[in-house]
Order: structure tokens, then C-alpha cells, then sequence
């Protein structure tokens, strides 16, 4: 995107143009999902730091200052969301974790090599799915559609006859549900 292509999606953005956050959405998400695994090393969390950075971009449009790239803003928001999750939660799991801002954390343990690292792994998996089950059945029908048939939300509104916005709620609450769930495993 050039500069006057940022500077139209930003401003067609704050005057709530849903389709210019379905363009931020579809141009920049898989950009930012790389970004926060290769700080994370977890396709969940990943996907949910992205999922963040790019509703809240939603939720604050009105009062939105973007100086720089649009993606330059984005990759800065997830990394710094990254980092600072890592920082706040590095402790609770009790992982020494090296944080460097430019290549991402090191952990030994968070290696699948590890028998630790295998053994949290399959806690999470288990206990990650029994939070999903015990999601509200909409929102979970709408988070495993999103997240293990890999549809977009457009797909799943025009699916469940629901609006994008919906669906975006339904991500949203999912993923805190489980993130405030799961906090003790990261």
C-alpha cells in the first residue's frame, strides 16, 4: 500500500466504513499472525494477539493518528502486545525467558523437543478444548468455524445469516474467555 492508499483506508476507517477494516483485515491478518508466532511460538495466541490489534484499531477509529505505514502501525502493535505479554506471563509459568526486541523470545522448555514442553503441550490441548465446548454454543460454533475450518469471517456471517460485526463480537469474546481461562498456562 502506498501513502494515499493508507491515508484513504484510515480515513474511510474512522468514518466507520466497515469495508475499509474488512481491506485492513484482509491485507495485513497473516502478516501479523507470522509477526506474533514468531515471538510467541503458538498459533493460537498468535492469532489472538492479531485478532486484537486489529478489532481495537476498530474500536478506537474515531481518535485514530497513524504517522507512519498502516502495516508499520499494525507490526508495532503486535509486537509490542507480544513482548508485553510475554513479560506478563513469563513469571506465572515460571519459564526463564529471554526477551530480545528484535528476534523474540528464547525458552528452552517451550521447545516440543523438551518432555516438559510435550507434556504442557497436550495439558493445554486437552484443557483448551474443554474450554471451547463450554464457550456459549454461538460463540463457540463461530470460533471453531474461524479457527478449525479456517473460514473467514465474511464466510461465517453469510453462513449463520449474522453481520461481520457479529462475528468479530463472538471472536472477540471467545478469545478473552479463553485467554483469562488459560492464563495459567502461558
Amino acid at each position: 500500500m502506498n501513502k494515499i492508499e493508507n491515508i484513504d483506508i484510515v480515513s474511510r476507517l474512522k468514518k466507520g466504513d466497515n469495508d475499509a477494516y474488512r481491506e485492513i483485515y484482509e491485507n495485513h491478518y497473516t502478516v501479523l499472525c507470522h509477526l506474533a508466532r514468531n515471538y510467541l511460538k503458538d498459533d493460537f495466541l498468535a492469532r489472538a494477539i492479531a485478532d486484537e490489534v486489529i478489532f481495537h484499531i476498530w474500536e478506537v477509529r474515531e481518535s485514530l493518528v497513524i504517522n507512519s505505514s498502516l502495516r508499520g502501525y499494525l507490526m508495532r502493535a503486535v509486537r509490542n502486545r507480544c513482548l508485553n505479554y510475554l513479560r506478563d506471563h513469563s513469571k506465572e509459568i515460571g519459564l526463564a525467558c529471554d526477551l530480545d526486541p528484535w528476534t523474540g523470545p528464547t525458552s528452552e522448555i517451550s521447545d516440543n523437543r523438551h518432555p516438559l514442553g510435550i507434556l504442557l503441550e497436550k495439558e493445554l490441548e486437552v484443557k483448551l478444548m474443554e474450554e471451547i465446548d463450554s464457550l456459549p454454543e454461538q460463540t463457540g460454533r463461530i470460533f471453531k468455524m474461524s479457527r478449525f475450518d479456517d473460514k473467514r469471517y465474511q464466510e461465517i456471517a453469510k453462513e449463520m445469516n449474522i453481520s461481520v460485526n457479529t462475528v468479530k463480537y463472538h471472536i472477540k469474546k471467545a478469545l478473552s474467555t479463553l485467554i483469562k481461562n488459560l492464563k495459567k498456562y502461558f
